[in-house]
């Protein structure tokens, strides 16, 4: 009798550890990676607790929410064949920059930060502002890839925004294989001004 009693007791008890299991990885659902499905040209892992999204920006490759703390993230990624040579990383930035803030009404800008992301040059700003009666902030990160301009945005209301985590999702991001692009000089005399007025409002 003791035998039985023990086997049944053994038996519910793996039965009831495998259901735990299964309950836990329920509710801590493990991360995922994201591709670029239409330029292949950007990977990005995402940690727990991330999904993908839709809506955010038409313009965006990669889409992503963490919809228990109002997180976004999007990848926009340019491919350099559609640059001119002389673009670089920083004239990229501020350019983007410039359409990112024409939206908000910024409170501030802080950046240039210099940083590598994923073996490639990067340059950060952060961005805090004011949009559809809501405060914002946002890291918005350029990555020169061999391939293209990978745009990075991360943003959430100010008491949602946290600097260390989009930092470290930036980590997962990865730049898709292919081949080497070819990039062309601006015709002969032709000038434009590459730094538009968001250059002042930084900081």
């Amino acid at each position: 009798m003791h035998i039985i009693v023990a086997l049944i007791t053994v038996s519910f008890a793996l039965l009831y550890r495998e259901r735990l299991r299964y309950i836990a990885r329920w509710r801590r659902p493990a991360g995922r990676s994201l591709i670029d499905d239409d330029l292949h040209l950007a990977r990005l892992h995402l940690p727990a607790g991330w999904r993908p999204a839709r809506d955010l920006n038409e313009g965006a490759g990669i889409q992503a929410i963490n919809p228990l703390h109002g997180r976004h993230l999007i990848v926009i990624s340019e491919a350099l064949e559609d640059y001119a040579l002389e673009v670089t990383v920083h004239e990229h930035a501020r350019i983007t920059l410039d359409l990112l803030t024409r939206g908000i009404k910024v409170k501030g800008i802080t950046g240039p930060r210099h940083c590598i992301i994923s073996g490639h040059e990067a340059v950060q700003y952060e961005v805090e502002g004011f949009h559809d009666n809501t405060w914002v902030k946002y890291l918005h990160t350029t990555i020169a890839g061999r391939r293209a301009f990978h745009q990075i945005i991360g943003w959430a209301t100010q008491s949602r925004y946290n600097r260390e985590l989009f930092e470290s999702i930036l980590d997962g991001f990865s730049e898709q294989p292919g081949p080497d692009p070819m990039r062309w000089p601006a015709p002969a005399g032709f000038a434009e001004d590459l730094l538009p007025s968001v250059s002042s409002r930084v900081h």
